[in-house]
């Protein structure tokens, strides 16, 4: 028991609800508001980008029927949530070592009832950067990057009057939400993966530019 509530817990802690009942009740997903760590790792992308990579491939591949499909979509967006590439349909590929995740899954919710996870060294025959090309759209992610950091500029030509700190705190929140919505769709992939166009590092260091940029401009604070 005390492994299924541990398992229970840290699926939680990522957004997940799941329930594996002991009768003849299906195992259950539901998702949560996002967790506390994928704030974390758009703040602090880096941890990511400069992490080694050892030239292994996660694939979880799953089929689960349709009179369970409530489960199926759950876990779908949760997998996408992690920042899981999706190669076709029901097959999610992954360059970080997922199978402390997929045995949480199981524990909690019975997942290797409809999955498979597998280790590679290739897919398909493919080049790396092939099969990332294909797992994740970086043509949408390069849109809206592009986007943001365009707003971003816009935003830095504006007047820089010194504002009271409730006002910064306000224009530092909407700056973060926008911030998050660029990353949102960035799997953060380590940096020999990277396409030539990736504009990540760009958008990370525009945002931290914006703060200091906004906290520059407090006045008042403590009046």
């Amino acid at each position: 028991m005390t492994a299924y509530r541990q398992a229970l817990y840290r699926l939680r802690r990522d957004g997940l609800i799941a329930r594996r009942d002991g009768g003849a009740g299906s195992p259950t997903l539901a998702l949560t508001s996002e967790g506390r760590r994928h704030v974390s790792s758009e703040i602090m992308p880096e941890r990511f980008w400069n992490q080694r990579w050892d030239g292994r491939w996660y694939l979880l591949m799953y089929d689960v029927p349709e009179r369970e499909r409530h489960y199926r979509d759950a876990l779908n967006h949760f997998l996408t949530r992690l920042r899981m590439g999706c190669l076709q349909k029901s097959v999610f590929v992954s360059v970080r070592d997922i199978r402390p995740m997929f045995y949480d899954l199981d524990i909690a919710a019975a997942v290797a009832e409809y999955a498979n996870l597998f280790e590679s060294r290739t897919v398909f025959g493919q080049s790396d950067a092939a099969v990332v090309a294909r797992a994740w759209d970086f043509d949408r992610l390069r849109r809206m990057q592009g986007d943001y950091l365009d707003a971003c500029q816009v935003r830095m030509h504006r007047p820089s009057d010194a504002i009271p700190f409730p006002a910064v705190l306000a224009d530092m929140r909407a700056e973060l939400a926008e911030y998050r919505e660029a990353m949102r769709m960035d799997p953060l992939l380590p940096k020999p993966l990277w396409p030539s166009d990736y504009l990540g590092p760009q958008v990370a260091a525009m945002f931290h530019r914006r703060l200091r940029c906004l906290a520059g401009k407090i006045v008042g604070w403590g009046v």
